[in-house]
């Protein structure tokens, strides 16, 4: 303080580690991890290896899966469990990406296929995406029957309406034209022609 006040200078104090900022920062950790029905990227600590998967689970539920399955060692290793021991490399838990969150699982089954295609070095099995094409063209099939379906509603409204437009205009009062008579200059209707036509006569 002393020699603040000799370089007319003040201090500022503050206190960044304190115990709210590691409860809010706890928390906001525990609901990114609590996230359910998503598509996630674990990335490799050592190289530029990640691995693409999906859940409809809390993401904590899955990442707790694969870290069980490397201690253990089981018999059926995942993906992950296969680089870990093969390379060595660690895998950093903390740092998971969500890249995408969807409720359908069809739909997050393609979002997570196309992360994987995307993915530079991923450690995915080539079968991981396989079924692509097939789940697309299910997916676009179903639209164009579904476009299929409602055009032949229209034209079944169509084939409906169109008998009953034929016959509206027999039922609309006759129209009423305009004629020079032959004996004037002015202009009458085909009433009018017909009533003087007809007192002409008697």
């Amino acid at each position: 303080k002393q020699v603040a006040t000799e370089l007319h200078s003040k201090l500022a104090y503050s206190i960044p580690n304190t115990l709210k900022n590691h409860i809010k920062r706890s928390k906001d950790q525990f609901n990114f991890f609590s996230n359910q029905e998503v598509v996630y990227k674990i990335s490799c600590d050592d190289c530029d290896a990640s691995y693409v998967g999906q859940t409809k689970r809390q993401l904590q539920t899955r990442l707790q899966e694969y870290r069980s399955d490397i201690k253990n060692k089981t018999r059926s290793p995942s993906v992950i469990t296969n680089y870990r021991v093969n390379c060595n490399h660690e895998f950093n838990w903390n740092k998971v990406s969500i890249l995408d969150k969807e409720h359908s699982y069809n739909k997050r089954l393609i979002s997570e296929m196309v992360y994987i295609k995307k993915q530079k070095q991923n450690l995915n099995r080539q079968n991981d995406t396989k079924s692509l094409h097939e789940i697309l063209s299910s997916y676009y099939s179903i639209s164009f029957s579904f476009v299929d379906l409602c055009f032949s509603s229209s034209l079944i409204t169509l084939s409906i309406l169109f008998p009953i437009l034929s016959i509206v205009p027999l039922m609309a009062p006759a129209h009423r034209t305009r004629q020079r008579l032959p004996c004037g200059e002015s202009w009458h209707d085909n009433q009018s022609t017909s009533r003087l036509l007809g007192s002409n006569r008697l």
